[in-house]
């Protein structure tokens, strides 16, 4: 990228409309900051506060319903193209770190070494996704364990179909769910099925997938209740619900304040607490819910840009940060990471947790 995404400003303003809790419906909260967009530069003020009754943290007053849309340029990342004529495996599901370092005659000869290798493969392991394993018959010796089990999987929010890609090289039969027009057709010209609607507005069969996974996606919906109700209800007997979310309980959220880049107003609707998220998929009847803290920085390194921006107006080193944020850090920058990523992952201080939740038998 040449220039930052915030240098694409909106010129329209986006209108809002005063809400009540989206998960207990409290009217009643208290406010916890202002806050602007500082990556695609949507030029006004917005404001986000905590819920009385329940805690939630929330946006308030948020984009009104038909002015969602507009809130996503068309330069919106997530949404942007992917190499098509690059071969994509199920490996690359869980981010091998040796594949994202740079190609280097120390980088082969590490390659020949077991454990260094599986070494550097744990230190580069983000985790900002997971691949759920396929569903394993309940009775191996039944006539039918000689046949091909249709596991579906469906992503909501599949963007351009990266990981529907990636989860059909794991021998899962996948479908999709993506509102932005362009991104779906993407997705759709890899060749999966994948519908060009809100989840609100999808009609899926009660009990007719064994995966549901949305990568950063609940922070953007406006009623998260109902989502994980209804993935609940999508998924079968002991099917998996997988997503990845802002970590409002992150110290780096107090650290940076209004700057923290997992705000990201007016595209982030609201933001989950660890303990709010347990909460949330324990009303919603999940079981067996897991944390993992993904081994990240991406939101310090935003959320240093966004600083910058007001602190060096007239500087241009904050933008080309930002540029990388949104994109991907250089191949030096991503080695530096490493260890530090991997510590704060450990310490469960990450700004950015995956989330995994079973469905009961």
């Amino acid at each position: 990228m040449n220039t930052s995404p915030s240098s694409q400003s909106t010129a329209e303003a986006i209108a809002t409309k005063e809400i009540n809790c989206p998960l207990c419906g409290g009217d009643q909260y208290r406010k916890i900051l202002d806050t602007r967009d500082f990556v695609y530069g949507i030029g006004q003020q917005f404001t986000f506060v905590r819920c009385d009754s329940c805690k939630h943290y929330y946006l308030n007053p948020r984009p009104a319903d038909k002015f969602l849309t507009d809130c996503y340029p068309k330069t919106y990342v997530p949404h942007q193209g992917f190499d098509l004529q690059r071969k994509v495996t199920a490996s690359d599901a869980l981010s091998p770190p040796v594949q994202s370092l740079p190609k280097s005659t120390l980088r082969r000869a590490f390659g020949h070494i077991p454990m260094l290798r599986k070494f550097l493969y744990w230190l580069g392991q983000q985790r900002g996704t997971v691949m759920p394993a396929l569903p394993k018959l309940a009775d191996q010796s039944s006539s039918e364990s000689s046949h091909a089990i249709e596991c579906r999987l469906l992503e909501i929010g599949c963007a351009h179909g990266g990981f529907l890609v990636q989860a059909e090289a794991a021998g899962w039969l996948v479908d999709g769910l993506e509102p932005n027009i362009d991104a779906a057709t993407q997705a759709r010209s890899r060749g999966f099925n994948v519908q060009t609607t809100t989840l609100s507005n999808a009609k899926f069969v009660t009990e007719s997938r064994d995966a549901v996974v949305a990568w950063m996606v609940l922070e953007h919906v406006p009623d998260p209740d109902f989502f994980c109700t209804e993935a609940f209800r999508i998924l079968k007997r002991g099917g998996l619900f997988c997503f990845s979310i802002p970590n409002a309980s992150a110290p780096e959220r107090w650290l940076f304040g209004k700057y923290w880049l997992g705000y990201d107003a007016p595209r982030h609707l609201q933001i989950f607490t660890v303990s709010r998220i347990q909460q949330l998929l324990a009303e919603s009847g999940f079981t067996d819910v897991k944390i993992i803290h993904q081994a990240s920085l991406r939101y310090w390194w935003g959320s240093v840009a966004a600083w910058a921006m007001d602190r060096f107006p007239d500087a241009d080193w904050p933008e080309r940060w930002m540029a990388s944020f949104v994109g991907e850090p250089s191949g030096l920058a991503r080695i530096m990471l490493l260890v530090p990523e991997k510590m704060i992952s450990l310490f469960r201080f990450s700004g950015r947790i995956t989330v995994t939740a079973r469905k009961p038998n």
